[in-house]
């Protein structure tokens, strides 16, 4: 369905933005065993008596699907000449929370140790992967941090996924570069993403600066929002959402790339794309708002098959085109 989208070059005169974000789901693991015995000589005619001792201590390290409430998880930091990173930042929860004596902690860990707090703070990573993710159970709050993922391919500043949750405002900063890259990704049913008074940036060929997949919901208020070679908003999957409030948009590329049932909604909002596509719609039905003088100008341009729901108050409009490809204008 997708090879209709190159029918904008057609239309458009260049070539509408790829509507797909891969996911990330990088891990790793780590495990020791160490096993000690010993034994009793002969006494007195009877026979040996064995005993063994045996100590298992094992960890691991699994990114963003952790089943338990547990720290966010960073990047290491590697040496690089753009890095601003602090290397006290980098937190392992293997040494966090395995108990020192080897004996397993059966407290149950909920309520406060689920909340981590982060702020003042300047984070790099050169890796694949996210700068700092958050799972299952886990929720973040941050003011004054400041990310920056600095990768060839498929990086991210902040990735939330499997019901975390994220509240970030105060003056902070995401930025990712390189291809596929994505500077705030929320994915999956349940995850949330908060956004307050925050600059986002992602450069990089398919990069994207806000991305929602699978129901996943992402919320911006104030701030502004900038993807070079990319799109600004990526939404795809039944039930994922991408709201933005009097933020602005610093990019003149395509605002958004919409696949799936998804939900699109500008409040206060204006941004300008030049020579591609404003909005892409790739498949389903995605519904795109807009209130409070919100302004999108450029073309909105619909797959084959797609369709799309604009809805506009009487302050907000978009300024374009809507066309819609078919199988027959492909050919």
């Amino acid at each position: 369905m997708l090879t209709a989208a190159f029918a904008l070059t057609t239309a458009l005169g260049a070539l509408p933005p790829k509507a797909f974000a891969e996911g990330f789901d990088y891990a790793s693991t780590s495990q020791g065993e160490e096993q000690q015995g010993r034994s009793v000589d002969e006494a007195d005619g009877s026979d040996a008596a064995a005993r063994e001792g045996t100590s298992d201590r094992g960890s691991a390290w699994v990114s963003t699907t952790v089943p338990g409430p547990s720290e966010p998880r960073m990047q290491p930091v590697t040496d690089s000449s753009a890095s601003l990173s602090l290397a006290a930042a980098y937190v392992s929860s293997e040494e966090q929370d395995d108990p020192a004596d080897g004996s397993e902690d059966d407290e149950d860990v909920t309520g406060d140790d689920a909340v981590r707090e982060l702020g003042d703070d300047v984070l790099t990573s050169t890796d694949a992967g996210a700068v700092v993710q958050v799972g299952a159970g886990e929720h973040v709050s941050a003011a004054r941090l400041t990310l920056i993922s600095i990768a060839p391919e498929e990086s991210s500043a902040l990735s939330v996924a499997n019901g975390g949750t994220a509240e970030v405002e105060a003056a902070s900063t995401f930025s990712a570069r390189g291809e596929r890259s994505v500077a705030v990704s929320c994915a999956n049913k349940g995850s949330t993403v908060r956004l307050s008074n925050t600059s986002v940036y992602a450069s990089g060929e398919r990069c994207a600066a806000l991305a929602a997949a699978d129901g996943a919901d992402v919320s911006m208020e104030r701030g502004s929002l900038e993807a070079t070679s990319g799109t600004v908003v990526r939404a795809e999957g039944s039930g994922s959402s991408v709201s933005i409030a009097d933020a602005q948009i610093l990019s003149t590329g395509a605002l958004a790339e919409l696949c799936g049932n998804v939900v699109l909604e500008l409040d206060g909002v204006s941004s300008t794309s030049s020579h591609t596509a404003a909005i892409y719609v790739a498949a389903g039905v995605p519904t795109v708002r807009l209130a409070n003088g919100s302004v999108v100008r450029g073309a909105v341009v619909v797959a084959d098959g797609a369709d799309i729901d604009i809805q506009t108050d009487a302050t907000s409009r978009i300024d374009g085109r809507i066309v819609y490809l078919s199988s027959a204008s492909v050919a």
